[in-house]
């Protein structure tokens, strides 16, 4: 008897999942939105990757000619009135066996 009690619970278990399961996918609500933002401002910001490479005799005299490459990037930045304090520079270094 407790057998056929428990199945007829386990029964009337899966009926209320199944029908509670598919009645809130029948009436499920939905709300999208969608739209476009524009900001206006002014940039504080400028990221430049500037190359500068030079094949010689030897990598003392290549060394030098990058070098005075960068000095006249950075006269050129600072004769725009950009401060010193503002520019960050990264060097890499490759040397190329021959």
């Amino acid at each position: 008897m407790k057998m056929k009690l428990f199945g007829i619970y386990i029964m009337i278990l899966i009926v209320i999942f199944t029908v509670g399961c598919n009645n809130k996918q029948k009436h499920q609500s939905t709300i999208s939105v969608f739209g476009t933002g524009t900001v206006m401002v002014q940039p504080d910001l400028i990221q430049m990757t500037v190359t500068l490479s030079n094949v010689a005799q030897t990598t003392s005299l290549a060394q030098e000619a990058v070098s005075r490459m960068v000095r006249q990037a950075l006269t050129i930045l600072k004769n725009a009135g950009i401060e010193e304090n503002n520019i960050t520079t990264n060097i890499l270094v490759i040397f190329v066996l021959e």
